[in-house]
Formats: structure tokens, sequence, C-alpha cells
């Protein structure tokens, strides 16, 4: 009888040893999830107004901004590279430093998911206030 109610004891005792560590793993995850929760409430409240998501063609997109900072005349080549995501490859002629400047902070700044994935920019020998840029970019 006193064996039974010993092995009784060690079985609940260890049922509740078993709880116990339990318990305390989800309370470390549910205290990890408030964290980012909290983390992320942070981020929200720092980015308040989002940049916009692209929803058209990449091309329509270089086509409008072309338009709209008037490089449209400068724009020598627009060749549109397969893959897993949309991606355009854009070269511009002659543009002055402000252009560039104003290019490069319009699609970086415009929408969130398209981004300059690489870019070059060249001198012209011919005239040294202008240059030539190539700029690869992505939607994701």
């Amino acid at each position: 009888m006193i064996l039974l109610l010993s092995a009784s004891y060690l079985l609940i005792y260890k049922w509740e040893q078993s709880l116990i560590v339990k318990k305390s793993e989800i309370l470390n995850k549910y205290q990890k999830i408030y964290s980012l929760a909290q983390e992320n409430l942070a981020l929200k409240k720092k980015c308040k107004n989002p940049a916009p998501i692209l929803r058209r063609e990449l091309m329509s997109f270089v086509q409008n901004f072309t338009t709209t900072l008037k490089v449209r005349d400068r724009l020598e080549t627009i060749k549109p590279v397969s893959g897993k995501v949309e991606g355009i490859y854009i070269t511009f002629i002659k543009l002055g430093f402000e252009e560039t400047i104003d290019i490069l902070n319009l699609v970086n700044s415009k929408y969130s998911n398209v981004i300059i994935k690489s870019f070059k920019i060249n001198a012209r020998i011919d005239d040294p206030e202008f240059s030539d840029m190539q700029i690869y970019l992505e939607k994701i």
C-alpha cells in the first residue's frame, strides 16, 4: 500500500513539474510576442505616413516620372529585365546634377515597393557639366 501511494505521489509530482516547465515556456513565448508587438507599435508611430505601394507596371511608372521631371527627352533606353521580380534597366543621357538628384530622390521615395538595385553615373567628356546615368529598378 505504501509502495502504491509513493508511486502515485511520484507520478503526480513529475506531472506537476512538467506542467510548471510548460507554463514557464509559454510565459516566455508570450513575453517575446508582447515585446515584438510593442516594437511594432513603436515603429508604426514612428512611420506615420509610409510610402504607398506601386500597383501598376514599372514601365508605366518610369514613363510617368520622366514626364513629370521633364527628362523624357534625355531617356535613352528602357530595357525590361525578366526574372523572379519585375525589373527595368534605364539609361539617361546629358543629365545635370540637380536632375540626377531629382530622379534618384523621386524613385527612392515615391513607392515603398520600388527600389534602386544599382545605379552608375558617368561624367561626360564632351560637356563636364552633364553626366550619363544608368539605373536598375526592381519592383518587389
